[in-house]
């Protein structure tokens, strides 16, 4: 019998994203050293450093890439605190800018503010929209996914990183789920024509994959699998559920791709391996 992963409803994931405030989704802020969508009170002092000094300049050895004081070098890209004129010091005006997106609990960006950014509360941003590192354009992707994956532009209101998470989650949601409790030699009756998921271990049973019961799944690894391809991914029940709403990236626990004993919290942010991911589901990213 089919067993589905049902998390959450589209119906539901879109409803989080109309909430979304301003006009997209947030790119990180170079203030945001710790990439997690909101300006710290750490992060801020950090900037005021580099108000107080004469100036700013590139550390690929810093904290966040850069160092007080005007004397070192300008090869890497400006502060995004410095937005007015790029000259490698921060004016009061644009700190109080940085300021405004600190009370403001956390950010997105926005093409049609003075900076790029517009501030949102959290009652309006859902924590499972996370900021990706190396998202020059606030797609969503990294330069590299984007690259790997034929993306050149983007279009339409929802961006193409939360678009093909959201595709993903549907295609996961639809496949066929096997494990022990399928037979007693689960692996004789998996298909080899298409693909499906696969969870492994005696903790986890059929009647456990409810909706509501995700700190059972927490704890649960899942294997996604093309045997036409050979292809396969090593998802933990936190990263699917991340998924469901259109997040290729998660916080929390990771699964090690030695086996599916080995799943661990750690609270860092993780990376989906959105091009394996993608090529398993056969979804073609020009189509979503």
């Amino acid at each position: 019998m089919r067993k589905s992963i049902q998390f959450i409803s589209r119906g539901v994931v879109l409803f989080f994203l109309l909430l979304l405030c301003a006009s997209g989704y947030s790119a990180v802020h170079s203030a945001d050293v710790s990439q997690n969508g909101r300006v710290s009170l750490g992060e801020l002092l950090r900037v005021i450093q580099f108000y107080n000094s004469d100036g700013y300049s590139c550390d690929a050895t810093g904290e966040d890439g850069y160092r007080p004081g005007a004397e070192g070098t300008k090869d890497c890209k400006a502060h995004d605190t410095d937005y007015l004129t790029q000259d490698w010091s921060i004016e009061l005006s644009e700190l109080l800018r940085l300021i405004q997106l600190y009370n403001t609990g956390r950010y997105m960006t926005d093409v049609k503010s003075e900076d790029g950014y517009a501030g949102c509360t959290d009652a309006v941003l859902d924590p499972h929209i996370i900021p990706v590192l190396g998202d020059e354009d606030g797609n969503y992707l990294t330069e590299e996914e984007e690259e790997a994956l034929g993306i050149s532009g983007d279009t339409g209101e929802i961006p193409i990183g939360i678009r093909l998470g959201q595709a993903a989650a549907a295609a996961i949601d639809a496949l066929e789920l096997y494990g022990y409790w399928t037979s007693a030699d689960p692996e004789s009756q998996l298909p080899e024509d298409r693909p499906y998921l696969y969870l492994d271990g005696e903790s986890s049973c059929g009647s456990c994959l409810d909706p509501f019961n995700l700190e059972r799944m927490y704890n649960d690894a899942y294997e996604l699998r093309n045997p036409v391809t050979g292809e396969f991914v090593v998802l933990g029940g936190v990263a699917l559920q991340f998924l469901s709403f259109g997040s290729f990236s998660h916080l929390g626990r990771g699964c090690d791709f030695a086996g599916f004993e080995q799943c661990y919290w750690d609270g860092e942010q993780r990376r989906m391996d959105v091009v394996t991911i993608l090529s398993i589901l056969g979804i073609d990213p020009a189509t979503v």
